[in-house]
């Protein structure tokens, strides 16, 4: 405080070289020396800074004619500084020579771990993320050298509850779901929160009967409902699975399957299973094949987008959107047709097949500057 007073009472007066000298003195006297000698950048820091700005005064003032009494308190400040340097040099060392250097060893461990946890770790079940379980699944098949089935779960009714319900009430229901998914009847798993009510949970490999008995355990879990407040929930999931083998390198294809997996299965209401097999590759294959088209014909400026949202007349919320992609036709289409695409990952079955496109039935276009309908035939691969 009294570095503060006499700054404001100095200035006012207009006496700015007096100003500097009390502001030098006040920052060497000011930090306590075991901060510095626990900090080395500021033990560093602190010197230069004070050495620094009483040299640059002493050499303007040595540049003015005369000696004055400002010069000679400019030096002795500068000897202050230089031995209050020197000892804050020597504590610093006696300080750290103190401390054992098993004990500083284990803290950066810890320390090291807690970034582990927080890098592979999901923040509100505080399970392992999607990075934590492809370093997961890595390990197991380089520890164990067998295969492993790995199933992706999602509960479909958790992202339309932040439509009706408030965040802590969902994230309380997650925290739910992911210790009933965690220990089913079966035992204890290896389970990953990778996404708003999807989990994938990774098992060891097992027979058709055992793999039934864990998927039966999963549905037995959510057949007890979940209570919201002063309202009891059911809820329903949909489960895919794969089969990792031991000469598998690539834990994200397996990922990738099971999750094709689910998306199969959540076609079919209530609770429902799914295996993975070629065929949903096949049509995954042919289904990135259209969509990298569509981005191209984008980029090139062929299309011009229309959003299409559907809002829900009971909330009034907006639970989903149409993409149009209207405009001239690309090289590798026909030019007679209307061009209308949807946006990406439709059910299967509202798909039709027309002059090279793939549009939704019953969906309108702009052509020509008039309302067309767009062609729709039976899909052909």
């Amino acid at each position: 405080m009294w570095g503060v007073f006499t700054f404001i009472c100095l200035e006012s007066l207009g006496f700015w070289q007096e100003v500097a000298l009390f502001m030098i003195l006040f920052a060497i006297v000011s930090v306590p020396m075991p901060v510095l000698a626990y900090c080395l950048p500021a033990a560093i820091l602190h010197p230069i800074l004070v050495l620094g700005t009483a040299c640059a005064l002493l050499i303007q003032k040595s540049l003015e004619p005369g000696i004055n009494h400002e010069t000679s308190l400019l030096a002795m400040l500068l000897v202050a500084s230089a031995m209050s340097t020197y000892k804050q040099m020597i504590m610093a060392k006696t300080l750290v020579s103190s401390v054992d250097d098993r004990r500083r060893l284990s803290t950066s461990v810890s320390t090291i771990q807690k970034m582990k946890r927080e890098k592979y770790q999901d923040t509100v079940t505080g399970m392992l993320n999607l990075e934590g379980m492809v370093c997961h699944m890595r390990k197991t098949r380089l520890s164990a050298g067998s295969g492993y089935t790995l199933l992706s779960l999602k509960v479909d009714d958790l992202e339309q509850m932040y439509s009706t319900h408030t965040k802590a009430i969902v994230d309380r229901l997650v925290k739910v779901v992911a210790r009933r998914i965690e220990n089913p009847g079966s035992g204890a798993l290896t389970v990953a929160h990778v996404g708003l009510g999807e989990y994938l949970i990774l098992t060891p490999e097992q027979d058709a009967d055992a793999e039934e008995g864990t998927i039966a355990d999963l549905f037995q879990a959510f057949n007890h409902p979940y209570f919201s407040g002063t309202k009891q929930l059911y809820l329903t999931v949909s489960v895919g699975a794969t089969s990792l083998c031991s000469d598998e390198h690539d834990e994200s294809a397996v990922i990738s399957k099971a999750v094709s997996a689910m998306r199969e299965a959540s076609k079919d209401p209530g609770n429902s299973f799914a295996r993975y097999d070629a065929s949903m590759s096949d049509r995954l294959n042919w289904w990135m094949g259209i969509r990298s088209q569509l981005q191209h014909a984008i980029k090139s400026n062929e299309f011009t987008v229309f959003l299409q949202p559907k809002v829900e007349i009971e909330t009034g919320v907006v639970s989903s959107a149409e993409a149009s992609f209207v405009g001239k036709a690309p090289p590798w289409a026909s030019s007679t047709r209307p061009i209308s695409f949807p946006l990406p990952n439709p059910p299967a079955t509202s798909w039709r097949w027309g002059g090279g496109f793939c549009v939704r039935p019953r969906t309108w276009c702009k052509t020509q500057g008039c309302l067309r309908r767009s062609p729709s035939r039976s899909m052909s691969r």
